[in-house]
């Protein structure tokens, strides 16, 4: 509940609430609080790692976002399968690491990938993170792959694209 909050309040500074519902929820328990085909866009940032796969955070709220304790990612692609209209898209981010786990968990559920972009904390560091782009759909689109996102420069500042991405660029 107190991560919803956060978010009910991010859209709401961002002046996107008359079109963006938050709501607190078991995704895998959706039946009769979302109905099937209602959204047009799903956006979501899966647990990266693992259950049993490093130490989780002592604080349980944190431990449930960053390790798949109670969500995996076929629970998340069922999930958004179940809620997207036909053709609705989805966009998430996760672990560049876990791409081998993502891409057949979203195509078990029927959920095609678009477009997927590596994000690099560096230029010569091994990508860390990847966005994927993607549709409910009954085949899979042509895959493309988008140049790399490239968060930092040699001196540490953010690249300009990444700065832009923030709000800190022109």
């Amino acid at each position: 509940p107190r991560l919803a909050a956060l978010a009910a309040r991010n859209v709401e500074l961002a002046g996107a609430a008359a079109r963006v519902t938050v709501l607190t929820a078991d995704l895998r328990r959706l039946r009769g609080r979302l109905p099937a085909d209602a959204c047009d866009l799903v956006v979501a940032n899966p647990p990266y790692r693992p259950a049993g796969r490093g130490r989780p955070n002592p604080d349980p709220e944190k431990a449930i976002a960053n390790v798949e304790l109670e969500c995996r990612l076929a629970d998340f692609a069922a999930a958004a399968h179940r809620i997207l209209k036909p053709r609705g898209r989805f966009a998430l981010v996760h672990d560049a690491a876990r791409l081998g786990d993502l891409l057949p968990a979203l195509a078990a559920a029927g959920l095609g990938v678009e477009a997927l972009r590596l994000v690099h904390p560096r230029v010569e560091a091994s990508a860390a993170r990847v966005l994927v782009l993607g549709r409910r759909l009954l085949r899979p689109p042509p895959l493309r792959i988008e140049p790399p996102l490239v968060l930092h420069g040699d001196d540490g500042a953010f690249t300009p694209e990444a700065a832009r991405m923030l709000g800190e660029g022109s």
